[in-house]
C-alpha cells in the first residue's frame, strides 16, 4: 500500500510481490533439496539404517522439485500481490 501511495502503478506492485514470492520459493526449494540429499546420505552412512533408505537422485527429480516450488510460490504469492496492487493509497496510509 505504501508503494501505491508513492506513485507505483498496480502492475509494478503486483510483479514486485510475485518476484519476491518466486525468489523465496526457489531459495526454499534449493535449501530443501540440499537438506534432503544430506539427510539421505547421513541415513545411508548409519550402519543401523544402511540399506533401509535407498535414495536415487536425478537431474529430472531436482528439476521437478524446483518446478513444484516455483508453482506453489506463484500460487501462494498471487492473492497477496493482487490484493496489495488493488489497495488504495489512502487506505494504506490510514493504518501507518
Amino acid at each position: 500500500g505504501m508503494l501505491r501511495a508513492l506513485g507505483w502503478r498496480r502492475g509494478r506492485v503486483l510483479w514486485m510481490i510475485l518476484r519476491e514470492s518466486l525468489t523465496l520459493s526457489v531459495l526454499g526449494g534449493v535449501a530443501g533439496l540440499v537438506a534432503g540429499v544430506v539427510v539421505s546420505e547421513l541415513l545411508n552412512a548409519d550402519p543401523f539404517m544402511a540399506g533401509f533408505v535407498q535414495a536415487r537422485f536425478s537431474l529430472g527429480l531436482f528439476a521437478q522439485a524446483l518446478l513444484t516450488a516455483l508453482v506453489l510460490g506463484a500460487a501462494g504469492g498471487l492473492y497477496p500481490a493482487w490484493r496489495a496492487s488493488r489497495l488504495r493509497p489512502v487506505e494504506a496510509l490510514r493504518y501507518e
